[in-house]
């Protein structure tokens, strides 16, 4: 599981905007927030610098946390 959605909301932004922030479409931000579709870390790294832009400040960490063992 992901946090993106969350840290989206946070930040207020919608998929849509999100989207454009990191150059997909909105309707593959929402596969990237169920899961549906997996991230890579050049995708991550967009994530994390999108939020920054908004003020919230994220690691890979906070958008994806590691699993319990």
């Amino acid at each position: 599981m992901n946090n993106i959605r969350i840290v989206r909301e946070r930040a207020g932004l919608t998929q849509s905007e999100l989207a454009k922030l990191v150059g997909r479409t909105s309707g593959a931000i929402c596969h990237y927030e169920t899961g549906r579709r997996r991230v890579g870390i050049g995708l991550c790294q967009k994530f994390i610098h999108a939020f920054k832009k908004q003020g919230i400040y994220v690691t890979i960490d906070d958008l994806f946390p590691p699993k319990a063992a």
